[in-house]
């Protein structure tokens, strides 16, 4: 009995020899990873930022960065409503000793942003989509910015775009990463005559599909399609702390005097704002005399 099931264990273990010399000899290929080299265009934004001022960061604990659509600036409207479809959040570090951090934020493959015709040839075009990349820290509720936590306008704190506090948040630098559907799109190239961005007299250059990195700081403008977007995250200047130690006290009292007079909550309603030719006039020579 054993030497027959020895026989058709036997029998058995050939059969699948025989089969497994039968079977094709497949080549394992090799899968290639997906490389930044080669995608031609911005997949990540990473960069740097430090503050002077730190209150921000004494109320609020969840920190993030996120990919922040710039057409409420586009449209000048400072009440439109960041839509949440378009949010993109990415890492974001904090170090309290130095006042300063890093972020890093992936690029996704279609963004959901609204599409902007800047190109200023008279006719409709799709246009593309703008985006600047700015501090997202959660107040309430969920990471992104919707409902009583929503945002509004275009960023300003720790953005990547710089801001001109003094002239209606005037976007006058920094870097942007713009989204074209196609090769057919256009974007402009400078701030134009007026000094201002999407404006009837801006010039405007070819943009290339997909992710592009316009730096705002560059005469005329450069068009970069580095895989990793660099990029540096702005403290405004009316949010920086004010440092008068190295001036003499009549220097340090006119910059205080001119930042105030500029600053005050109450300027332009009437009988609230001071008359500051007269309040200088009475304070200065008190300051001199000190």
């Amino acid at each position: 009995m054993k030497k027959n099931v020895w026989r058709v264990f036997s029998l058995i273990l050939i059969i699948g020899l025989i089969l497994s010399a039968c079977a094709p000899n497949v080549e394992e290929v090799p899968t290639e990873e997906p490389s930044a080299e080669n995608a031609g265009e911005p997949v990540q934004v990473q960069g740097e930022y430090t503050i002077s001022n730190d209150f921000v960061f004494t109320y609020y604990v969840e920190n993030a960065v996120a990919l922040i659509d710039m057409h409420g600036f586009v449209i000048r409207d400072e009440e439109w409503e960041l839509p949440v479809d378009s949010q993109v959040l990415g890492y974001m570090t904090y170090d309290a000793e130095t006042l300063s951090g890093t972020f890093d934020l992936n690029l996704p493959a279609l963004p959901e942003g609204e599409f902007n015709d800047v190109d200023n040839n008279g006719a409709e075009n799709q246009g593309v989509q703008i985006f600047a990349v700015g501090y997202s820290p959660n107040l309430y509720g969920g990471p992104y910015s919707v409902g009583d936590d929503r945002s509004l306008g275009w960023p300003t704190y720790l953005a990547s775009i710089k801001a001109d506090t003094e002239n209606d948040d005037e976007v006058i630098g920094g870097k942007l990463i713009v989204w074209s559907p196609d090769a057919e799109q256009s974007f402009p190239s400078s701030f134009g005559e007026d000094g201002l961005l999407f404006t009837a007299d801006d010039p405007v250059a070819s943009i290339e599909s997909g992710y592009t990195l316009v730096d705002l700081d560059t005469e005329p403008f450069t068009f970069s399609k580095s895989p990793i977007a660099e990029m540096t995250l702005y403290e405004p200047d009316d949010v920086a702390l004010k440092d008068f130690s190295g001036d003499s006290y009549t220097e340090a009292f006119d910059k205080m005097f001119e930042q105030i007079s500029k600053e005050y909550a109450f300027n332009g309603i009437e009988g609230k704002q001071p008359d500051w030719d007269a309040l200088y006039a009475e304070l200065k020579p008190r300051v001199e005399q000190a």
